[in-house]
């Protein structure tokens, strides 16, 4: 094994996610957390736009429709988690007010989440490990957030946790990332990244799915039902592809 074959996975994890988590928390300062949501959610349009002349990858038309339709999907539950029901144009309306530059950091986030995925499949080319790919990946970003901490005097005042219940919470959180990377990678081995990274967008229906059972109520909002429908839609046109 050589260093240079694990190159991708190092410039992947500083990506995403320390660039792309910085990019998209001051996207959310920026523009609020809806247009965030809905700006970053093209994420995959990106992966797959890089991955044809790139990685030879192609569209079917399945495969054209199922990416649209999740992409659409998964802005509409994002959205619908944050937004009221009885505004149906409410994300137009904030992006009529915004300026081009207030969108830079969302779309920057966007394109670093989207070509973090080529990236990655780059790399299991030259070494098919998922495991290592995601521990490099991961070190390679804890090393950036680290040096981000030790030269930012504001970012070190800025995380304090003293709370416990808090703390378990995050480093919980944070095993979860990094099985949801391995399995990132390891879906990235076997298929190819037009088919993947839409399939990975389907997670706001499990949120959504959690969040509705956890309360034992059944979703009513045309909008956040018609987001479901979309996104099954588009995962179903995915697998068909």
């Amino acid at each position: 094994m050589t260093a240079g074959r694990l190159v991708p996975f190092v410039i992947a994890g500083l990506g995403n996610p320390a660039a792309f988590r910085l990019l998209y928390f001051r996207g959310i300062d920026r523009v609020g957390a809806r247009v965030a949501a809905a700006v970053v959610g093209a994420n995959p349009v990106v992966a797959a736009l890089l991955a044809v002349p790139i990685l030879g990858e192609s569209f079917t038309v399945a495969s054209g429709v199922g990416l649209l339709c999740i992409v659409a999907g998964g802005i509409m539950l994002q959205v619908s988690q944050t937004a009221s029901d009885d505004t149906d144009d409410l994300l137009v309306t904030e992006f009529t007010r915004l300026e081009v530059r207030d969108l830079l950091a969302p779309a920057g986030a966007m394109v670093v989440l989207g070509a973090s995925f080529v990236l990655v499949a780059i790399g299991l080319d030259e070494y098919a490990d998922p495991l290592m790919g995601t521990a490099v990946g991961q070190t390679a970003a804890l090393v950036a957030f680290v040096v981000l901490f030790g030269v930012s005097s504001e970012l070190r005042s800025r995380v304090r946790i003293r709370n416990r219940t808090a703390l378990a919470a995050f480093v919980l959180a944070g095993v979860f990332v990094a099985a949801n990377w391995l399995a990132w990678f390891s879906a990235l081995q076997r298929g190819t990244v037009i088919t993947v990274v839409p399939l990975s967008n389907v997670y706001p229906l499990v949120v959504v799915g959690l969040s509705y059972a956890m309360v034992r109520q059944l979703p009513r909002s045309p909008r956040l039902l018609g987001g479901i429908t979309i996104l099954i839609a588009g995962a179903t046109l995915m697998q068909l592809a």
